[in-house]
């Protein structure tokens, strides 16, 4: 074992799935322990409670200890999640937590990705301090571009200067579920110019689309590259259409209706009337497109309908998207195994021959990936599941003769991968 040459060792340590085996590889005596340490400490959490009696935080000591006791454990955290919960009766605040945060955070020298998780009031603070400016003060701190992703859930009455220092702290942000409180925009802080936003995610969050839509704040979207557009509710998906007309000079990927973690895709209503949007006329820099729409087992059109055909059918013609080169298509159906044989050979619907037409009409398209999600059997025998691709395949074929003719046309299952900071 001691002769595996290095590459290999970091090959297996990467494919090691659960964490018992982990933790016993980690050991001194492994030659995984390495490998098998930076799996184990590539997330860091740190949960802080609150009493809403008194105010005040509880928070663990461990985390501090254990990395200050084993120093070379810092630089394997790249993820950074702190999570605010509400404190038990049973439990009282008996340690400072301004003092032990400051701690954890001094230890941090390699951490690339930050999620903040607080329900409620943004505003935290105790007699001690506030967690979050705590957090917002080290994250100005960092050197530029060294923190690649925000991500903060949840929280309401965020400030705008607080908002301000959100959007410039990486290259990447997600915010889902929060409320920013419009007032005076802010001088940008000189000690963050060289961080650019390039990703931008908002489910469940129009205010904040809405605030990115004020001329003062388009400092931070001048950069913006790749886009998510929601479809509901309905106000964010014309504020997130107007970012995207604002930004199109630059854009270069577009995802719409992308899927949002712990959301029942069931329980998003869909807008069965095409809501009057103004959508870009010109996306010279657009290099990727993104959709995902649902379709029912015996249902020959996708949901919701005017996605396709009156959404992505009009951003796919050279004239508007020169640069296009590859389109993801996510389909999401539920097939239970009984139905499966109901299934198979189903056609899909006559709108898909305009869509066949404006795809082969772009020399510039590579491929066309279509991605078959099924949400309600996980469990397929690799016989079934490959059943199921092949008719899935099929069909599409059939709908667009002219892009399959040409080659572009790819399939595959999707494999959710949870992002382990939005869990």
């Amino acid at each position: 074992m001691d002769q595996l040459p290095p590459e290999l060792i970091e090959v297996i340590g990467e494919h090691i799935r659960d964490k018992p085996t982990l933790k016993c590889c980690s050991l001194a005596a492994s030659v995984f322990r390495g490998p098998c340490q930076k799996r184990l400490f590539q997330l860091l959490k740190i949960l802080i409670l609150r009493d809403y009696n008194t105010g005040s935080h509880w928070i663990s000591e461990e985390p501090a200890t254990r990395l200050e006791s084993a120093p070379h454990l810092a630089r394997y955290v790249r993820q950074l999640r702190i999570q605010f919960s509400p404190m038990g009766p049973w439990r009282r605040a008996r340690v400072t937590w301004m003092r032990v945060l400051a701690r954890i955070l001094a230890q941090l020298t390699a951490t690339q990705e930050v999620c903040l998780v607080a329900f409620g009031d943004w505003d935290q603070r105790d007699r001690h301090g506030d967690p979050i400016q705590v957090l917002l003060a080290w994250l100005t701190r960092q050197p530029p571009g060294s923190i690649r992703r925000v991500i903060v859930e949840g929280p309401e009455n965020v400030p705008m200067r607080d908002f301000q220092i959100l959007l410039s702290v990486a290259s990447s942000a997600y915010f889902r579920s929060l409320r920013v409180e419009a007032g005076p925009v802010a001088t940008t802080d000189d000690r963050l110019a060289e961080n650019s936003l390039h990703v931008l995610n908002t489910p469940l969050s129009p205010t904040v689309v809405d605030l990115l839509l004020d001329p003062q704040l388009g400092y931070y979207t001048k950069s913006l590259r790749t886009l998510s557009i929601h479809l509901t509710p309905s106000n964010l998906l014309s504020s997130l259409v107007a970012l995207c007309c604002a930004t199109a000079n630059h854009l270069e990927s577009i995802q719409f209706n992308e899927w949002i973690p712990d959301v029942n895709l069931s329980a998003i209503v869909h807008l069965d009337v095409q809501p009057q949007l103004s959508l870009p006329k010109y996306l010279p820099n657009l290099a990727h497109l993104s959709v995902r729409v649902d379709k029912e087992l015996h249902g020959q059109t996708f949901k919701p309908a005017w996605l396709l055909q009156s959404v992505i059918v009009n951003l796919l013609p050279s004239s508007v998207s020169p640069a296009l080169r590859l389109i993801d298509i996510h389909v999401t159906m539920s097939i239970d195994g009984h139905q499966l044989q109901e299934f198979l050979g189903q056609p899909l619907g006559s709108f898909m021959e305009t869509l066949d037409d404006a795809l082969v009409e772009n020399n510039t398209i590579k491929a066309v990936h279509w991605i078959f999600c099924n949400t309600s059997f996980t469990g397929w025998r690799p016989a079934q599941f490959l059943a199921v691709l092949d008719a899935f395949s099929r069909a599409v074929e059939s709908a667009l003769p002219k892009t399959w003719s040409k080659g572009l046309l790819f399939f595959s299952r999707e494999e959710f991968e949870v992002d382990p900071l939005l869990r």
